[in-house]
Protein backbone atom coordinates (compact mmCIF):
# COMPACT_ATOMS: atom_id res chain seq x y z
CA UNK A 1 0.00 0.00 0.00
CA UNK A 2 1.73 3.28 -0.97
CA UNK A 3 0.67 6.38 0.46
CA UNK A 4 0.50 9.79 -1.79
CA UNK A 5 2.10 12.95 -0.08
CA UNK A 6 -0.53 15.56 -0.01
CA UNK A 7 1.24 18.71 -1.46
CA UNK A 8 -0.11 21.82 -0.70
CA UNK A 9 0.65 25.01 -3.07
CA UNK A 10 2.65 27.81 -2.16
CA UNK A 11 -0.72 30.19 -2.84
CA UNK A 12 -2.71 28.43 -0.84
CA UNK A 13 -0.29 27.91 2.17
CA UNK A 14 0.37 32.08 2.11
CA UNK A 15 -3.50 32.55 2.19
CA UNK A 16 -3.90 30.52 5.07
CA UNK A 17 -0.50 32.43 7.16
CA UNK A 18 -2.12 35.44 5.86
CA UNK A 19 -5.42 34.33 7.79
CA UNK A 20 -3.85 32.98 10.89
CA UNK A 21 -1.81 36.09 11.68
CA UNK A 22 -4.87 38.47 11.11
CA UNK A 23 -6.89 36.13 13.46
CA UNK A 24 -4.26 35.91 15.72
CA UNK A 25 -4.31 40.02 15.48
CA UNK A 26 -7.74 40.31 16.04
CA UNK A 27 -7.67 37.72 19.15
CA UNK A 28 -5.04 40.01 20.50
CA UNK A 29 -7.39 43.38 19.83
CA UNK A 30 -10.48 41.17 21.66
CA UNK A 31 -8.41 40.20 24.75
CA UNK A 32 -6.73 43.11 25.48
CA UNK A 33 -8.26 44.51 28.49
CA UNK A 34 -7.44 41.03 30.11
CA UNK A 35 -4.09 41.05 28.51
CA UNK A 36 -2.43 44.55 29.03
CA UNK A 37 -2.98 43.93 32.97
CA UNK A 38 -1.36 40.58 32.59
CA UNK A 39 1.65 42.26 31.24
CA UNK A 40 1.51 45.30 33.62
CA UNK A 41 1.90 42.73 36.72
CA UNK A 42 4.83 40.27 35.46
CA UNK A 43 6.77 43.51 34.48
CA UNK A 44 5.95 45.20 37.92
CA UNK A 45 6.63 41.66 39.68
CA UNK A 46 9.49 41.17 37.98
CA UNK A 47 10.62 45.02 39.23
CA UNK A 48 10.41 44.14 42.93
CA UNK A 49 11.30 40.84 42.56
CA UNK A 50 14.64 42.12 43.96
CA UNK A 51 13.45 44.24 46.53
CA UNK A 52 11.73 41.15 47.94
CA UNK A 53 14.81 38.87 47.96
CA UNK A 54 16.59 41.75 49.85
CA UNK A 55 13.94 41.95 52.57
CA UNK A 56 13.97 38.38 52.78
CA UNK A 57 17.76 37.90 53.39
CA UNK A 58 16.82 40.80 56.22
CA UNK A 59 15.00 37.37 57.88
CA UNK A 60 11.83 39.20 57.65
CA UNK A 61 8.47 36.74 56.22
CA UNK A 62 8.06 36.78 52.22
CA UNK A 63 4.30 37.88 53.16
CA UNK A 64 5.84 40.74 55.39
CA UNK A 65 8.46 41.43 52.98
CA UNK A 66 5.86 41.58 49.70
CA UNK A 67 3.29 44.00 51.56
CA UNK A 68 6.31 46.24 52.27
CA UNK A 69 7.82 46.44 49.35
CA UNK A 70 3.99 46.72 47.37
CA UNK A 71 3.85 49.96 50.22
CA UNK A 72 6.96 51.39 49.40
CA UNK A 73 5.70 51.17 45.37
CA UNK A 74 2.33 52.75 45.90
CA UNK A 75 3.49 55.51 48.21
CA UNK A 76 6.40 56.61 45.53
CA UNK A 77 3.62 56.41 42.69
CA UNK A 78 1.28 58.67 44.95
CA UNK A 79 4.49 61.31 45.84
CA UNK A 80 4.81 60.98 41.98
CA UNK A 81 1.26 61.58 41.02
CA UNK A 82 1.52 64.04 43.71
CA UNK A 83 4.44 66.06 42.34
CA UNK A 84 3.04 65.94 39.19
CA UNK A 85 -0.48 67.55 39.89
CA UNK A 86 1.40 70.38 41.81
CA UNK A 87 3.69 71.16 39.05
CA UNK A 88 0.46 70.93 36.68
CA UNK A 89 -1.56 73.76 39.27
CA UNK A 90 1.66 75.79 39.04
CA UNK A 91 2.23 75.61 35.02
CA UNK A 92 -1.41 76.92 34.67
CA UNK A 93 -0.87 79.90 37.12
Amino acid sequence: MTVKEFIIPFYVKTVLIIIGLMDFVFTLYIAQGIIIPIVFATILAIVLHPAVNLIIRLKINRVVAIVIVMFLTFVIIAMFGTLLYSQANRFTE
